[in-house]
């Protein structure tokens, strides 16, 4: 029973954050402003970037953001947040390009079992921490128009949320309206909400 428990966990946040690395590339593929360039690909956790322009500044930033994530150092994923938006950076330029790739590369490290759980869940901490600090420095207008009303849970039975919280966490950020019911979410609850606020996805 209990390898079944562990079998089952593991299949749900593998679930969870495959939905989110969809998204997440979906995201970066019809954000045209971007730059290809600019996005870091973790290979070496020691690796560091080298600075000599502009962008290579904002290199550093994506990596150091990014190795806070799979470092799971929630205090120093705070502190580069905080640094970061001092230093002018654009707090979405530095969620996208930066504290996301560090999770997406967990999720990675996670399907092919190289992290275990706790792992995966201090480096969600981590995003999520830092994130909420950015999320609270973007512009009003950017947080006001809003592209779409979405309910969000996970199904009855499911007690696991990390990937839903990551998507969720994305998902403002990037001007959705995000309702969160939690987990264990009875399907007439998914309903309900949905009806109540005229909800455009669930």
């Amino acid at each position: 029973m209990a390898k079944l428990k562990v079998a089952h966990t593991r299949r749900t946040v593998i679930s969870g954050m495959r939905l989110y690395i969809w998204y997440a590339e979906r995201l970066k593929k019809h954000d045209s402003a971007q730059d290809e360039a600019s996005y870091v690909a973790i290979k070496d956790t020691k690796e560091k970037a080298t600075v000599s322009d502009s962008m290579d500044d904002k290199a550093e930033w994506y990596q150091k953001a990014a190795q806070t994530v799979i470092d799971g150092d929630e205090t120093a994923a705070l502190d580069l947040a905080r640094q970061a938006l001092d230093a002018g950076m654009d707090p979405v330029d530095l969620i996208d390009n930066g504290f996301s790739i560090g999770i997406r590369e967990m999720g990675k490290r996670f399907e092919h079992g190289k992290v275990f759980l706790p792992g995966l869940i201090v480096a969600s901490e981590a995003m999520i921490a830092a994130v909420k600090v950015l999320e609270a420095a973007m512009p009003e207008k950017r947080q006001e128009n809003k592209l779409a009303t979405i309910v969000l849970g996970t199904v009855e039975g499911d007690i696991h949320d990390i990937g839903k919280g990551i998507l969720a966490t994305m998902l403002r950020v990037n001007g959705f309206e995000v309702h969160d019911l939690g987990r264990d979410v009875p399907a007439e609850l998914f309903v309900e909400k949905a009806k109540e606020l005229n909800a455009d996805v669930i």
